[in-house]
């Protein structure tokens, strides 16, 4: 089976609900090749590492100001793994799909409206029902791909529709400037210009 890689990014704070999702990949760990590289830096920083301790496969991050590098990153994983249900939008879910990576969120808050758009929704605060432990690992990889290509296409009609306001968004991983180059008239170098 193919290994997955995902990624959370966010604040570390309680409403984050990082540990659900670090105890969901470890749980998953144990059935299928699974990872997770957790990006961000707060105030329960030092309580998500030493739940990480030494687990092979959970990384953890500082936060990513680098803007490029960042997109690189989301565009690289397989899913992004959200545990807030306390989102009013969700705006990494957002830079997600702008770059054709699905997301795997709870079922309540905004996150949940990216994860109903290309990704699989769980129900929250539940770590029993974490797709990624409640799915077999075939099922899951069959429905991220699906997402993947639900993701791209998302991404696609975020640049149609708002590519002046995106700062750029979309150009920041491998998958924007793909979908960049398939809009007739807008190349990469016109989004996130001065207009």
């Amino acid at each position: 089976a193919d290994a997955m890689l995902l990624l959370g990014i966010g604040r570390h704070a309680p409403e984050k609900r990082w540990p659900l999702i670090v105890n969901a990949v470890t749980a998953a760990a144990c059935r299928t090749p699974v990872g997770l590289v957790l990006v961000g830096d707060g105030r329960e920083r030092d309580k998500v590492a030493r739940l990480i301790g030494t687990n092979p496969h959970v990384r953890l991050m500082p936060a990513i100001n680098d803007r490029p590098a960042l997109a690189r990153l989301i565009a690289s994983a397989d899913a992004l793994a959200h545990g807030c249900e306390a989102e009013t939008f969700c705006m990494v879910g957002a830079e997600a799909l702008a770059s054709g990576t699905p997301v795997i969120v709870p079922d309540q808050g905004g996150a949940s409206d990216h994860g109903r758009r290309a990704g699989i929704a769980y129900r929250s605060a539940n770590p029993d029902a974490l797709a990624l432990v409640r799915c077999g690992a075939a099922l899951v990889h069959e429905k991220l791909r699906n997402a993947r290509q639900e993701a791209d296409e998302q991404a696609r009609d975020i640049v149609r529709q708002h590519h002046r306001s995106l700062d750029g968004i979309a150009l920041l991983s491998p998958g924007g400037r793909s979908v960049l180059g398939d809009l007739p008239g807008l190349t990469p170098g016109a989004v996130g210009q001065a207009h």
